[in-house]
């Protein structure tokens, strides 16, 4: 019985150690609101996905870097985005679609 509650204890210090400390670009690793995304349950058919913010800006070798999260210190320029066009199977036509024969031909 005291090694689960042990085993209790360290999960909930890695959890505080996820929410709390900070990594190399000086957020933690676990935000409230990423855990909150997590937990709750999204209808697919009325919330529309959202793509995250994205960056670009150059490391110190001039090479292009992008991410979420521009470091600290950097001239970074946020990227534009794109509307994302999808198409469902079944909107698509039958009769749109080219068929061909099994049977290869016969020279």
């Amino acid at each position: 019985m005291k090694y689960f509650f042990l085993v209790l204890v360290l999960i909930a210090a890695v959890i505080a150690a996820l929410l709390y400390l900070p990594v190399d670009n000086g957020r933690p690793l676990l935000s409230p609101d990423t855990v909150k995304a997590w937990v709750e349950p999204v209808d697919a058919e009325s919330a529309p996905m959202e793509a995250p913010e994205m960056y670009r800006w150059q490391d110190s070798q001039g090479r292009w870097q992008y991410g979420s999260y521009p470091p600290a210190g950097v001239q970074a320029e946020p990227l534009a985005k794109k509307q994302v066009k999808t198409l469902s199977s079944d909107r698509v036509r039958s009769d749109s679609l080219k068929t061909y024969d099994s049977q290869p031909d016969s020279q």
